[in-house]
């Protein structure tokens, strides 16, 4: 599992552009995903698996987190999510203040 504060990009070969979320919550992540990069990119974007050394400027581009859905709700889940979720997946939304409050300060 990946902990909390974890930032991680997801890259398209079709777009050539990446996406970047951090975790809100210790779990796990999915290795491709729909890109969400460009409006109208249908290509499938691929983990980058948590690349060491990113710098601040990562920070200024997140625009997801990934979140633990809270137990009570997982039975409202279709059957492959409530899976997904019991095993430790996290679920991504649009970035929150929770995401930015794990973002690193400056000096």
């Amino acid at each position: 599992m990946t902990p909390k504060g974890a930032v991680n990009g997801w890259w398209c070969s079709v777009c050539k552009e990446t996406m970047f979320g951090i975790q809100v919550d210790e779990g796990v992540t999915p290795m491709m995903l729909g890109c969400q990069s460009t409006p109208g990119c249908k290509s499938m974007a691929v983990s980058m698996f948590y690349p060491d050394g990113l710098g601040v400027e990562v920070f200024e581009q997140i625009k997801y987190e990934w979140y633990r859905v809270p137990k009570k709700k997982i039975k409202n889940l279709i059957p492959e999510a409530q899976q997904h979720a019991l095993q430790g997946g996290l679920f991504m939304r649009e970035l929150t203040d929770v995401g930015r409050s794990l973002f690193p300060k400056g000096d």
